[in-house]
């Protein structure tokens, strides 16, 4: 909807969709340091968990209040509707679908791992709660602050070539700033961890909205890009936190969170070679 509005700066207005992602960490991060600080733990196990999500219930009269209001952008409204998009996306987008999910793998898996650092850092490397959520603090506000200047600049020097630069430095990087907060966890190590991991991500999810959207045509856009969206956040996303406490336990690792970032990191630089290749896209 937002590149159909603004197609002259796709990835500017775009980028506000995963900017917005980092206010919601912000206030979440922000409800977890405020609760863990001012709740014993039998207040905050009894009752006080429920706390943010009572505010997340406004979300429903604002997201109605937006459907009902606003208009349909002249690319959509002049497209061929199609009856069963579905249909047609799988009988001629496939390949968008695929490398969509693939471009997704790492951004996603990037922010269910910051989700999962207060956890990592309380259980595994001794920190308090509040360092840990005051740390993710850092990184949502980085997320929120920078992303739309780098919507900005994927429309200048192209989102592909942005993406798999900011993709190539995290595969390098990611390992050693493990290395280094599992050797040295301190509060300054992890909020320098989450920094890096946090500008790095800015880098990669900018401009991705905008390239999401132009793997497909407008008659089947919305289909392609939920469904591309949701099948990487569920598969890649969702599971992190599940799949790095899971190769923590089995290997006895502190680092293999790093290990799990690395595989998406490099699945994420393949489609964006093959986006290159096949949509001509830079």
């Amino acid at each position: 909807m937002l590149v159909e509005h603004y197609p002259e700066r796709k990835g500017f207005i775009s980028s506000f969709m995963f900017a917005s992602q980092g206010l919601s960490g912000l206030l979440g991060a922000g409800f977890g340091l405020l609760l863990t600080t001012t709740l014993t733990t039998d207040q905050l196990e009894g009752w006080g968990w429920r706390v943010p999500f009572i505010f997340g219930l406004l979300i429903g009269p604002i997201g109605l209040y937006i459907r009902r209001h606003i208009e349909e952008a002249g690319e959509f409204s002049q497209s061929k509707e199609e009856k069963i998009p579905l249909v047609e996306l799988f009988a001629s987008n496939k390949l968008g679908i695929l490398l969509n999910i693939g471009a997704m793998v790492l951004s996603t898996s990037v922010t269910y791992s910051i989700i999962f650092m207060p956890t990592y850092a309380t259980k595994y490397l001794g920190l308090s709660n509040s360092i840990g959520y005051g740390g993710t603090l850092i990184s949502y506000t980085i997320l929120m602050v920078l992303t739309p200047f780098v919507g900005i600049l994927s429309d200048r020097i192209g989102r592909t070539r942005l993406m798999m630069a900011a993709g190539l430095l995290f595969f390098i990087s990611v390992f050693p700033v493990f290395f280094l907060l599992s050797h040295h966890p301190t509060l300054i190590m992890l909020a320098s961890v989450l920094f890096w991991l946090s500008i790095l991500k800015s880098l990669y999810f900018g401009g991705l909205p905008a390239l999401m959207s132009e793997l497909f045509p407008t008659r089947v856009r919305a289909t392609g890009m939920s469904l591309s969206y949701n099948i990487s956040t569920t598969i890649f996303g969702s599971f992190t936190p599940f799949l790095l406490v899971w190769t923590i336990s089995a290997t006895g690792d502190e680092l293999a969170p790093s290990y799990y970032l690395l595989f998406t990191s490099f699945i994420s630089l393949m489609s964006l070679m093959a986006i290159r290749k096949y949509f001509t896209i830079r």
